[in-house]
């Protein structure tokens, strides 16, 4: 089974791409993955403990199941806007 991963903002430039296609068993679900990139990107770290999830486009939480030909996408925090 393979799954989408994206990357975005300071995690895009940590990990180096914007997205990549990874190979997951028919058990894993988010945390499983986000473990798996943990040891393949050691600067994953940095984020792994404030990322938000979405699944298919839908916020979830990191105990939500995966299957074949999802997109996850991970966002870290996002800090900035408009000061007054």
């Amino acid at each position: 089974m393979e799954i989408t991963i994206r990357f975005f903002a300071s995690l895009r430039e940590a990990v180096g791409s914007e997205s990549i296609v990874c190979a997951i068993n028919d058990t894993d679900c988010i945390a499983d993955v986000a473990h798996t990139l943990g040891q393949k990107y050691p600067q994953f770290h940095t984020f792994s403990s404030t990322l938000v999830f979405a699944l298919n486009g839908e916020y979830a939480k990191s105990t939500s199941r995966l299957k074949d030909g999802d997109e996850l996408a991970l966002i870290p925090p996002v800090s900035g806007g408009i000061n007054d």
